[in-house]
C-alpha cells in the first residue's frame, strides 16, 4: 500500500543521524557510546523516536543532546558542535512548519523530493553561512578548501567527485604531498599501504566509510608522517590544521552521503539541478555575509581587542542581530510579493513583474519562492485538487448525510483516489455522527481519519487532531488523549484549552476535562 504521507520527524531525525557515520559500532572511537549500557539507552531513544512512541518530543530532545556531544567528540570544537546543532534546528523547524502547512497528495519519496527542492536545500545553505559566521567559525584558527561549494559534488560525464574526495585532495594540497605519499611515506607494506588502499576504494568504488574509519585512517597516516625519516617525505601539520582536516573530513563524509542518497533515489539530473540551485543560493549569501563580517570587523577595531569568549560573544550577538533586523525588513517585501501573486491567480508572472518582485525581496529569498512556483500540477493532480475541495465543501454541510457519503466515496474510488483521500471519508462519517451526538460512532471515524492523514494534510491537521482530542475525552480515552497532545506538541500543533508550558500532566488533565464537556456546533 501507498502512502501519500510526509516522513515522520522521527525518521528525518534518524536519518539525519545515521548521514554522520557516528552511529556504527566497528570502529568507533566514541567514549559517550562505549558503555554498552549507554549505547542501549541511545538505540532505545531513537527508535521511541522514529516510531513516534511516547513522548516524542522528550525523546527529541534527548537524542539532540547525544548528538551534541557526538559531534563534539569527533570535531573536537565545541563551536563546531554548536553551529551545526543550530543547523539542525533550523533543519527541524522549517520541516515541522512544512507538515503543519502544507498538504501533499503525493507518495513519501516524492514529498521528500518536493521537500529538498522547496525548502530544505535552501535552509541548508543559509544555515550553513549563517551559523558558521554567529559562532565565529569563519573567523577562527581554522582552514578551509578554496572552493567555496567543497561540500558539493562536481559532475563530468564518466565521473562524479564527491564531497569526501574533494576534502581528501585539500587535506593532500595543504601538507604538500601526493596521496600515496600522505598515506605510506615510506612506501612499505603493513597498515600504511592499507590506510592508501582504503582511501583509493574509497573514491574509486564508491564505498562510504564509516566516521570511525574515516578518522583512524587520518591519525594513522599523520602519525606516519610526521615520523617518517625520510625528510623529504616527513610531514608534521599544525594543531589547528589538523582539527581543519577533522572538522571537514567530517562534514565532507556527512555531505556526500546525503547527496549520494539523493542521486540514488532520484536520479542524475535531479541531483544535478539540485546543486546547481545549492551553489547560486550559496554565492548570494556569501555576498551578503562577507558585507556584514565587513562590518563587524570594523566594529571590533572601534572596540578595542577582544579575546576568547569576549571575542566570540561579540560574533554572535552581531550576526544574530543582523539576521533579527534583516528577517524584520523582509515582511513589507513578502507582503507585496504574496499580493503580486494573488492578482496573477496561478498565472506565470511577466518579466517586468519578475523585475518589480526583484524590487521587493533580495535574490537569495526570491530564487527560494520562484522555485516553488516552478512546480505546477499535472492533470492527475488536478483531479486530486478538485476531488479535495469538494470533499472539503461536502464535509460542511449542514445536511451531510451517509448517502452523500458513500457517493463522494465512490466517486474518489472510481477516480483512483481513494489512496489519498480515504482519510477526509472517515472525516466525513466522524462529523455526521459528531452532529447527532453519537460520540461513539463518532470516535474510531476520527481515529482512522487522524492515523491515516497525521503525515498529510498541512493546515487542516489543526481541526482534525482538534475533534479527534475531543472524542477521546468524550469516549473516556485518557492515555490516548495523552499521546495526541504529545504528538500535536512534537509538530508543532496548538489544541484547544490546553496550556501545558508550565505543568505538563496538569494541562493535559485540564484540557481533558474541558473537553469532554465541549460542544462545538459547528465542525
Amino acid at each position: 500500500m501507498t502512502d501519500y504521507v510526509f516522513p515522520t520527524l522521527g525518521e528525518a531525525a534518524q536519518a539525519l543521524l545515521n548521514s554522520t557515520g557516528l552511529l556504527a559500532q566497528k570502529n568507533n572511537p566514541s567514549e559517550i557510546l562505549k558503555d554498552e549500557k549507554a549505547k542501549k539507552t541511545f538505540q532505545t531513544k531513537l527508535r521511541r523516536l522514529a516510531n513516534e512512541e511516547g513522548d516524542v518530543e522528550k525523546s527529541f530532545q534527548d537524542v539532540a543532546v547525544y548528538l551534541l556531544g557526538l559531534v563534539t567528540e569527533a570535531t573536537r570544537d565545541i563551536r563546531v558542535a554548536n553551529a551545526f546543532m543550530a543547523s539542525v534546528e533550523d533543519l527541524y523547524h522549517s520541516f515541522r512548519n512544512a507538515k503543519r502547512e502544507w498538504a501533499t497528495y503525493l507518495d513519501k519519496e516524492n514529498t521528500v523530493r518536493w521537500l529538498f527542492e522547496c525548502g530544505l536545500a535552501d535552509v541548508v545553505v543559509k544555515s550553513a553561512q549563517k551559523y558558521s559566521l554567529m559562532y565565529g567559525l569563519a573567523v577562527s584558527e581554522l582552514s578551509s578548501p578554496v572552493a567555496p561549494n567543497w561540500w558539493l559534488p562536481e559532475f563530468a560525464e564518466d565521473k562524479v567527485v564527491w564531497p569526501l574526495e574533494k576534502v581528501w585532495c585539500w587535506i593532500y594540497e595543504t601538507a604538500d604531498t601526493s596521496q600515496s605519499r600522505f598515506h605510506n611515506p615510506n612506501g612499505e607494506p603493513g597498515r600504511a599501504q592499507q590506510n592508501l588502499e582504503n582511501v583509493e576504494r574509497w573514491f574509486n568504488r564508491n564505498r562510504l566509510p564509516q566516521w570511525g574509519e574515516l578518522v583512524t585512517n587520518l591519525e594513522s597516516s599523520l602519525a606516519l608522517l610526521a615520523a617518517c625519516p625520510d625528510p623529504k617525505y616527513k610531514r608534521t601539520l599544525t594543531e589547528s590544521e589538523v582539527k581543519s582536516f577533522r572538522v571537514h573530513l567530517f562534514f565532507a563524509r556527512m555531505a556526500t552521503d546525503v547527496l549520494k542518497a539523493i542521486d540514488k533515489a532520484f536520479g542524475r539530473e535531479f541531483i544535478r539541478q539540485l546543486c546547481r540551485d545549492m551553489k547560486a543560493q550559496n554565492r548570494r549569501l556569501a555576498q551578503m555575509h562577507a558585507q556584514w563580517k565587513a562590518e563587524i570587523e570594523l566594529e571590533l577595531t572601534c572596540i578595542g581587542p577582544l579575546a576568547g569568549r569576549e571575542y566570540y560573544a561579540f560574533w554572535k550577538e552581531a550576526v544574530h542581530g543582523r539576521w533579527a533586523w534583516f528577517n524584520h525588513l523582509m515582511t513589507p517585501g513578502l507582503r507585496a510579493f504574496q499580493e503580486l501573486l494573488s492578482r496573477k491567480e496561478g498565472e506565470p508572472l511577466s518579466l517586468a513583474e519578475l523585475k518589480q518582485a526583484r524590487g521587493m525581496l533580495p535574490s537569495h529569498i526570491l530564487a527560494a519562492l520562484m522555485r516553488m512556483l516552478r512546480h505546477k500540477l499535472a492533470d492527475k493532480d488536478k483531479a486530486f485538487a478538485e476531488f479535495f475541495l469538494e470533499g472539503v465543501k461536502l464535509r460542511k454541510l449542514p445536511d451531510l448525510s451517509v448517502d452523500r457519503i458513500e457517493a463522494y466515496k465512490k466517486r474518489i474510488d472510481a477516480a483512483g483516489q481513494s489512496g489519498t483521500l480515504s482519510w477526509l471519508v472517515e472525516w466525513m462519517y466522524a462529523t455526521y455522527f459528531y452532529r447527532r451526538n453519537e460520540h461513539r460512532a463518532a470516535y474510531p471515524h476520527y481515529r482512522k481519519a487522524f492515523d491515516l492523514a497525521k503525515h498529510s494534510i498541512g493546515e487542516d491537521t489543526y481541526l482534525l487532531i482538534n475533534q479527534y482530542a475531543e472524542s477521546c475525552a468524550k469516549n473516556d480515552k485518557r492515555n490516548e488523549f495523552s499521546q495526541v497532545i504529545r504528538w500535536a506538541n512534537h509538530n508543532g500543533v496548538k489544541i484547544r484549552w490546553y496550556r501545558g508550558e508550565d505543568d505538563h500532566d496538569k494541562a493535559i488533565e485540564l484540557a481533558y476535562t474541558f473537553l469532554k464537556m465541549a460542544s462545538y456546533p459547528v465542525v
